[in-house]
């Protein structure tokens, strides 16, 4: 009896894995119809299943530290290539010495699609190299990575051996690695992919989010891949959002309010001080009452047409003459030989 695929055997495939299939269904009745073999694409209407977020641990910066730490001789280079280049399982497998160049720090890696492409190394991880190259003594082309078994050395005695340098390790052998180390720096059991987030979040932390140079370093041939590796870093955005939102009501429920030394307030309220000065509440278009009426002019109290000390408000008539409101009338005398229409003078 022939074996029997999940679909056969009823178990739930995953949404990448049924992606996967529509894709190829796609491309090839595609191929079939662009050359005439059948009139129309029957898996046109098939539409790919919305593909689920991975729940993927990230190690953090203290965690990547002491497993550094607690890699020794042959563990610490592919350990150094994981955590602190941000390399796949695939490319740390057919890395060889001879494609590191520890003076220009670099590293020649195959990526996805067979091609070749030169990758910068830290100067610490540089150094890490270094040290490991001259404790190991490796020859050009043995692999970064080798595997260890246990072999008899007498009837009584077993030793940890490395197998042939020459020859590349399986991705299992790089799994139990990993796993090993993690154990032995007392945190919990990584994976290489693991690793490579953690590259991946701790140079985001420290580049300032610098998207593009992340794409580059990782290999992604798409913006969007790079963007499930920001995870962590929205995560800090949104606790420090939180933090700054808690301080701000706690401010605002404490019954004294804190001022400096000009009075303005201290803390969440001087960020509406400042937009309260700096942004003042415009004036209506509809003038006020008051301000329609005309103003009055202070001046001094007129006496014979000049004014005096005397503060008044001064008002001028058609004829030329000031008039005094608040201060005493003028009297005026008809002069002589003049009738009452005319000008008269002024008493002294």
């Amino acid at each position: 009896m022939g074996a029997r695929s999940k679909a056969e055997r009823g178990i739930d495939l995953s949404a990448s894995t049924r992606s996967n299939i529509i894709s190829v269904l796609h491309s090839f009745f595609g191929w079939a119809e662009s050359e005439d073999i059948v009139e129309l694409d029957p898996s046109r209407k098939i539409r790919r299943p919305p593909k689920r977020k991975p729940d993927v641990y990230r190690p953090s910066v203290a965690e990547l530290a002491k497993l550094r730490a607690a890699a020794i001789g042959h563990e610490r280079s592919p350990i150094l290539l994981m955590e602190g280049v941000g390399l796949r399982r695939s490319e740390v497998l057919g890395c060889r010495w001879e494609d590191i160049d520890l003076e220009r720090q670099r590293v020649r890696v195959r990526r996805k699609g067979r091609h070749w492409q030169s990758v910068p190394i830290d100067p610490d991880v540089a150094t890490e190299l270094r040290i490991c190259a001259r404790e190991l003594q490796p020859e050009p082309d043995d692999h970064v990575f080798t595997v260890e078994v246990e072999q008899w050395a007498s009837q009584l005695e077993r030793v940890r051996r490395r197998k042939d340098a020459k020859s590349p390790g399986s991705e299992q052998a790089l799994w139990r690695l990993v796993r090993r180390v993690s154990e032995r720096a007392g945190i919990r059991a990584l994976t290489p992919h693991q690793l490579r987030h953690g590259f991946a979040n701790r140079f985001l932390r420290e580049s300032g989010r610098d998207t593009a140079a992340l794409q580059a370093l990782l290999g992604h041939s798409r913006l969007d891949t790079t963007q499930a590796y920001t995870d962590d870093v929205n995560l800090d955005d949104l606790h420090a959002a939180l933090n700054t939102a808690a301080r701000s009501r706690t401010a605002q429920a404490s019954p004294e309010r804190a001022t400096n030394g000009d009075g303005t307030p201290q803390g969440p309220e001087s960020e509406e001080w400042r937009r309260r000065e700096s942004n003042p509440r415009p004036r209506p278009h509809r003038p006020n009452v008051y301000e329609r009426s005309p103003r009055f002019a202070l001046a001094r109290r007129p006496v014979r047409g000049r004014p005096t000390d005397g503060q008044a408000i001064l008002s001028c008539r058609a004829s030329g003459d000031w008039l005094s409101v608040g201060a005493e009338p003028d009297r005026w005398r008809p002069a002589p030989g003049l009738g009452p229409n005319r000008v008269g003078r002024r008493l002294t």
